[in-house]
């Protein structure tokens, strides 16, 4: 779609010869085009706009960046799909399991000979840092700024997300301590036909409020599980209403880690993504709840 855009998108204009052109309007101030006029000599002196940094993590906007954008690079568009792929391909279990990473190049093994626990996760560290040697192969130029873009990636990480997870939790047991849990299983033993859409709403609500989905599951999952055995109902289904109601949330969140960076990549406001994706996601929800209370799912 990128490509196709930049197809479809008019030429720049050809740059005006020296020392002409002084007194033309900026297309990007508020001033309308007037000949003569204080209109004229406002655009004249106005400063050019700023330009917003193409790098998540260069901060802030930046002066006199280029405002033509860059031609589309498919295979460096390509690249943050190499850990991906390599995952796909490796990780176990998993329906590909192409090949297998020894675990001394991860993690090594226990004395007793079983794989460590953190295989899985220092599995994901392998293959961020293949994804950094494949994004300096393809950039030779800017190689040397790789690793200090990959601590500025893993320091983002660790202020953006990582914070906001563990500030969700507390959320969650703060709430629990409140007494949230005993009302809620009050209300659904008091009326059953109730656990489905609160299943899904409760964690969307929350979600929404403090960001993250993994939270919202584990905070509040607990809050239906007692309930659901003492009514009969499958725990692992209600459960399955609880992280999709949490995985809603967080995508409509303006506090999501994940909407703040695709927020920074793009300048826009994250309140405008969020009311972009709310309705279709409040829709999907609604419909998945009614299928379940019909029997469909």
């Amino acid at each position: 779609m990128s490509v196709w855009w930049e197809r479809k998108e008019p030429p720049p204009p050809s740059p005006l010869p020296e020392g002409k052109g002084e007194t033309e309007p900026n297309p990007l101030t508020p001033f309308p085009k007037k000949e003569g006029g204080e209109n004229s000599k406002a655009q004249a002196i106005a400063p050019q706009a700023p330009v917003l940094s193409l790098s998540p993590f260069g901060g802030g906007v930046k002066e006199g960046l280029p405002t033509q954008p860059e031609p589309i690079n498919l295979l460096k568009a390509l690249v943050p799909l190499v850990p991906l792929a390599l995952l796909f391909a490796s990780a176990m279990p998993a329906p590909y399991n192409l090949f297998e990473i020894p675990d001394s190049w991860v993690v090594l093994k226990k004395p007793d000979g079983s794989r460590d626990p953190a295989y899985n996760s220092r599995l994901i560290g392998f293959a961020m840092l293949i994804g950094v040697l494949v994004a300096a192969a393809v950039t030779p130029n800017k190689a040397r700024d790789c690793v200090k873009e990959f601590f500025s990636g893993a320091g983002y990480g660790f202020a953006n997300i990582v914070s906001l997870i563990v500030i969700a939790n507390c959320f969650g047991e703060a709430i629990k301590s409140a007494g949230l849990a005993e009302a809620l299983g009050a209300l659904i033993r008091s009326a059953p036909g109730l656990m489905q859409p609160l299943a899904a709403l409760v964690p969307l609500v929350f979600a929404a409020i403090c960001g993250s989905g993994m939270a919202s599951t584990q905070s509040l999952y607990g809050f239906f599980h007692g309930p659901a055995e003492a009514l009969g109902l499958d725990p692992v289904a209600v459960g399955a209403m609880v992280s999709l109601g949490s995985a809603a949330g967080r995508t409509m969140s303006p506090v999501a880690a994940v909407v703040l960076m695709c927020g920074t990549l793009t300048g826009t406001n994250p309140f405008t993504l969020a009311k972009r994706v709310a309705v279709p996601l409040l829709v999907g929800i609604t419909v998945v709840v009614l299928l379940r209370l019909a029997g469909a799912l």
